[in-house]
């Protein structure tokens, strides 16, 4: 720990800044918003397809607004966008969270909808351009360390949010001696995200803004469309999020129904994830410096196949209890090396566009498992759903190999433009 805050401390002004916002993404965003999000439209009487559809929704929302997002990150400056984004998250949560209250019932499945796809454009306009915006302000000798951080902050938001969220509401009930009901509970606790992505916006005005993205780089010729580029990536990232989707949305399913484990070890067993993913930050640093971004995300999606078939093979509780606490380090672990791959392999002006390359690719892998998973574990069963997963990466891990091979400059980071593919 203390070598981790020494870090830190060693880290560029601007890039602490931003771990800050970060740290309070996590809390409120990942932690609070997503843990509590399905409760409270339930304890609405909402049914599960129309808390299916409300999530799908802005799922596609986020998805369909990347490209723009990163045209507009292009265009009007990194950090500018990305606060934007934050502003625009949270009028959208405080209007979700005003439905109820203040509509009549009639009124909310409609107001609550479009709520939730004004917070999914925020969304698209922070996670397309806060990634090019930290590659722009962190000296190249601190990006390693800046994106391991981010992971690690992101994780420890994230747990903090997670216990809140877990706690509050029923001390809210217990307080309030009948007079808060459970949906007001979840709705006062959710309230924590707005001011949280509030001081995100503060934050990031404190730090410096990022280079434009369109000035040329020093040496490049080219100024065309790197496609051949965009669609390996795409291709790629769909592989691998459609095999970890596969496995990571249905694990918990996969616990309870096959092995027979609670919901409060489940719950346990994740939450071991989230502290492990923090402790690991090392190890993650470690192969950004020896492997490279590009063979780190490789293999540590060949490791989260071999989990997926380890759940199937060995279908037993310490097995699949060590496989999902591993998933959580793992996932981690792609999350920060496919993202400086993706910034790698481009020059600066195409960043926006790799990342927001990123967003769709996750929603399509990620969207496309949900919908064929359960339909296969509702005619086959886990077993069939989680070769499958195995064998998607295990594609996108040959595909990295073709291109590794075809590449014209060896770089562990390959920081220079990659050739068409």
């Amino acid at each position: 720990m203390i070598d981790k805050l020494t870090s830190f401390m060693r880290l560029d002004r601007s890039v602490q800044l931003f771990m800050f916002a970060c740290l309070l993404h996590g809390f409120g965003g990942l932690g609070i918003y997503l843990m509590l999000l399905n409760f409270y439209l339930a304890s609405l009487s909402f049914d599960m397809v129309f808390i299916g559809n409300i999530n799908g929704i802005s799922g596609l929302v986020t998805a369909l607004s990347a490209i723009p997002a990163g045209l507009i990150g292009a265009r009007l400056g990194l950090r500018g966008t990305t606060v934007a984004g934050y502003g625009i998250c949270a009028l959208g949560v405080t209007l979700f969270l005003l439905t109820a209250p203040l509509l009549p019932e009639a009124w909310c499945p409609a107001s609550l909808t479009t709520a939730l796809v004004v917070f999914a454009f925020g969304g698209g306009l922070i996670l397309v351009n806060y990634t090019p915006y930290l590659m722009g302000i962190a000296p190249e000798d601190q990006r390693d360390m800046a994106f391991t951080l981010m992971g690690v902050v992101f994780a420890l938001g994230a747990l903090v949010g997670n216990l809140v969220a877990g706690f509050l509401p029923g001390l809210l009930i217990r307080i309030g001696s009948g007079a808060i009901s459970q949906s007001m509970a979840f709705n006062l606790v959710i309230w924590l995200f707005v001011p949280s992505f509030l001081a995100c916006m503060l934050i990031l005005l404190l730090a410096r803004p990022a280079p434009s993205l369109l000035q040329k780089s020093q040496g490049d010729a080219r100024g065309k469309t790197p496609y051949g580029l965009l669609a390996f990536l795409g291709v790629l990232m769909t592989l691998f999020m459609f095999g970890e989707g596969g496995f990571s949305t249905f694990i918990n399913l996969f616990l309870a129904e096959e092995l027979a484990l609670s919901t409060g070890l489940i719950g346990s067993v994740f939450a071991a994830g989230k502290v492990i993913t923090i402790l690991a930050a090392p190890l993650l640093l470690l192969g950004l410096k020896r492997l490279g971004s590009g063979w780190t995300m490789n293999w540590s999606y060949a490791v989260i196949s071999l989990c997926a078939l380890l759940l199937i093979l060995l279908p037993i509780p310490l097995v699949a209890v060590t496989a999902t606490v591993l998933y959580g380090p793992l996932s981690n672990f792609c999350v920060s090396a496919r993202t400086l791959f993706s910034q790698y392999i481009v020059i600066p002006r195409w960043r926006t566009m790799t990342s927001a390359v990123l967003i769709v690719s996750q929603a399509i892998g990620w969207g496309g498992a949900g919908l064929i998973g359960g339909r296969i574990i509702a005619s086959s069963g886990y077993t069939v759903l989680f070769f499958l997963s195995a064998g998607v990466i295990l594609s996108g891990f040959l595909l990295y190999m073709l291109y590794h091979r075809t590449s014209t400059k060896a770089h562990p980071h390959v920081k220079v433009a990659a050739p068409t593919v």
